[in-house]
């Protein structure tokens, strides 16, 4: 059969194949517009990714910052949650009004919450802050009052208070008192209390006592401070009546003890069966008290009788220690008043003297010697008024060794001499020269010379030292008095040697006080050797400070040569330098340089030198012609005749006593090497006219030891 064309009633395209087959048809529009949706899109995706990456980044970044200022606050108001919420709402307002408008109810929400937790914690904390404040303040209130009333209560009977102490009323007081004062700043106290306990939350009531037992514990406190009242009250009347018994400390400590004992056993056999022991303890007593209440309250008062009455026997120990150091004291003082200082007690008599012995419980040995030294004292005075002189340059009817000798015998034969301690007369010069000084220009006077007080320069009104037409420094009166009296009577001065020993061991250069002395004991030095050449200023000091204290010429030379090369504080140095202990061999190569120089007269030495035996029997001569009296020229004549020295009579009166040379090189030299070697710092300065002129400063020392060692050249 043929094929024949005929027309097509359905049509199918290659799309709707393409579509039922599942491939996306081909953009049938325009090419450019086709190209450019594409692009769009992509633009759009892009920026939407964009969009939430910003989104993301600015959320986190904003907590980062949120939760680091709540927390800077939080920590700054940590106990303020007004401070907090003012703090954190103006922060968070700041956020939301800087917020991009599709971030503002995130930004609040956000920042809000955060700002709400951490003011939860605030808040949480401020609440149990108050909580514990206000504890603290109620603690601190209560413990105020309580100390307030057992102070009050201790203070109900003032002690010493004989009359009130004893008589028993002491409860009556405790009612009061209670009733009172005590109730009526309770209740005021337990109002406030209850009001906090009933406006507390429950964890915080739980940690408090119920306001029964607040009450309850209250009046316990007050029981507490009742029975140390009652406590105190029977250990203060004891003491008061060890007080006025008299009683020794050992005594006071054993009545104490034996009462602190009755005291513990009233608390525990007593008082814990029934707390209104005694009827008089009144209606302030607590009785509704349990055993274990009472027996806490017993061990409290059982520490406190302890610690009173320990008080009290320190007290009491501090008392009798205090008592008999005083007594001592006063004994010492007066013991030495009646001897150094017999003028101050001219009132004495013999029923004071009977009431010190009491007073200072001295035994009968005691006051046996107290007796005898103030009437050894009494003697001592009376004999110097009658004695000697009422001023300088008076007659008097004896002169100071006899004055001594009288008074020793006068106290042997009385039976004063051990309650002196004295074996010899002249061991009673210094005290009768002091008492006799003291009579003449005063107690006052005579410390100042032995403290360096005393002013021995005169002065212009300038405050500059006056000189003589020698350029020499003029003495004051009060020096010149002092001079005048021990040229006298030929007598150590007492104050003076205190003063040169003091002077010579001082170890301070600087300050102004030591330089002051220093002057002024260097002046006396120059004036007692080169003015009267008096050698009683050297009586009474070692050989030692005797050879230091002559250096004290040439500090006083130094000193015055106006220069202002050397100060005046190097001077001081140099001369304590000069003061240090020579060598073994400085010295003895000091020695072997003054034998060169010195010899005796011998037959056989050479001519020239230093004629030791001439200087002496030279220094005796001019002694002689000094007009001094002696009562004494009988003892001193037998003396004589021993041989020890040479005497030359005639007309039965003694002319003259001469040192023979054997005498001289034996005796005498070796005192000499006692002082001379120290006025020299080594062997080069020693030269013949140096030797005599330190020769001619030693000399009185060395005739005085010469004297004192039994060679007594000293006859007129």
């Amino acid at each position: 059969m043929a094929l024949t064309k005929g027309e097509r009633t359905t049509i199918t395209t290659a799309s709707s194949v393409a579509n039922r087959m599942g491939v996306v048809p081909a953009y049938g529009g325009n090419p450019i517009t086709t190209i450019a949706e594409v692009a769009t899109e992509k633009l759009d995706f892009f920026a939407k990714r964009q969009a939430t990456l910003q989104e993301g980044k600015y959320k986190a970044d904003l907590e980062i910052q949120t939760r680091a200022y709540i927390n800077e606050i939080g920590r700054e108001y940590f106990d303020n949650p007004n401070m907090f919420i003012q703090k954190a709402g103006e922060y968070i307002d700041t956020l939301v009004d800087k917020a991009p408008v599709r971030y503002k109810s995130w930004t609040k929400s956000m920042a809000g919450s955060m700002a709400g937790t951490e003011g939860e914690r605030i808040f949480d904390r401020r609440i149990k802050l108050d909580f514990l404040e206000a504890e603290n303040l109620h603690n601190a209130r209560v413990q105020g009052f309580n100390e307030k009333t057992i102070n009050d209560m201790y203070n109900l009977i003032e002690f010493g208070d004989d009359v009130d102490l004893k008589s028993g009323n002491l409860a009556n007081k405790i009612d009061v008192y209670k009733k009172d004062v005590f109730d009526a700043q309770l209740s005021e106290i337990y109002k406030d209390y209850l009001e906090r306990y009933n406006s507390a939350y429950p964890e915080e009531r739980s940690q408090m006592a119920t306001p029964q037992e607040f009450l309850r514990g209250m009046k316990l406190s007050f029981e507490q401070a009742r029975i140390n009242t009652k406590i105190k009250n029977m250990i203060d009347i004891a003491v008061l009546e060890i007080e006025e018994g008299g009683f020794e400390y050992t005594v006071g400590a054993d009545i104490l003890t034996e009462l602190n004992s009755n005291i513990t056993k009233m608390l525990n056999e007593e008082y814990m069966k029934n707390p209104q022991i005694d009827i008089r303890d009144g209606a302030a007593t607590f009785i509704g008290s349990t055993t274990e209440e009472r027996a806490e309250i017993i061990k409290n008062a059982s520490s406190f009788a302890e610690a009173h009455t320990g008080m009290y026997k320190k007290q009491l120990a501090k008392y009798q220690l205090n008592s008999v150091t005083e007594k001592n004291q006063m004994h010492m003082e007066n013991l030495n008043g009646f001897v150094n200082s017999p003028e101050k007690y001219v009132s004495y008599n013999e029923d004071r003297l009977n009431a010190d012995i009491v007073n200072l419980g001295l035994d009968e040995a005691a006051g046996i010697k107290y007796k005898n030294t103030f009437y050894a004292g009494k003697i001592l005075l009376d004999n110097v008024d009658a004695y000697l002189p009422k001023m300088i340059g008076g007659t008097e009817i004896m002169g100071v060794n006899q004055t001594a000798t009288e008074t020793y015998q006068l106290l042997e034969s009385k039976g004063y001499l051990d309650a002196l301690g004295i074996d010899t007369p002249a061991e009673l010069k210094p005290l009768i020269i002091n008492t006799h000084m003291k009579l003449m220009f005063s107690a006052e006077e005579l410390r100042d010379i032995s403290t360096g007080k005393i002013d021995i320069f005169t002065y212009n009104e300038n405050g500059e030292k006056i000189r003589d037409e020698n350029k020499n420094i003029v003495a004051s009166q009060q020096f010149n008095a002092i001079v005048a009296y021990a040229s006298q009577f030929n007598e150590e001065i007492p104050a003076i040697t205190d003063f040169l020993n003091d002077t010579i061991s001082l170890t301070d250069t600087t300050s102004e006080e030591s330089l002051d002395k220093l002057d002024k004991a260097a002046y006396m030095v120059h004036y007692f050797i080169n003015e009267n050449g008096f050698e009683y200023m050297f009586k009474g000091l070692t050989s030692e400070n005797k050879a230091k204290i002559l250096k004290l010429s040439e500090y006083h030379k130094l000193r015055s040569i106006n220069t202002s090369q050397v100060s005046r504080q190097d001077v001081a140095n140099s001369f304590f330098d000069s003061l240090k202990t020579q060598t073994v061999t400085q010295r003895q190569e000091i020695l072997t340089e003054l034998d060169n120089f010195i010899y005796y007269g011998n037959e056989d030495e050479t001519e020239g030198g230093i004629n030791l035996t001439e200087m002496v029997n030279e220094y005796i001569t001019k002694y002689q012609k000094m007009d001094l009296t002696s009562p004494f020229q009988a003892n001193l004549f037998n003396e004589l005749a021993t041989g020890q020295v040479q005497s030359v009579l005639g007309d039965g009166q003694i002319d003259s006593v001469l040192v023979d040379q054997r005498r001289v090189q034996e005796v005498i030299r070796p005192l000499l090497n006692i002082y001379l070697p120290n006025m020299f710092t080594d062997s080069a300065s020693v030269t013949e006219d140096s030797v005599k002129h330190q020769l001619e400063k030693v000399l009185p020392l060395i005739m005085e030891d010469f004297k004192n060692n039994g060679y007594n050249w000293k006859i007129w």
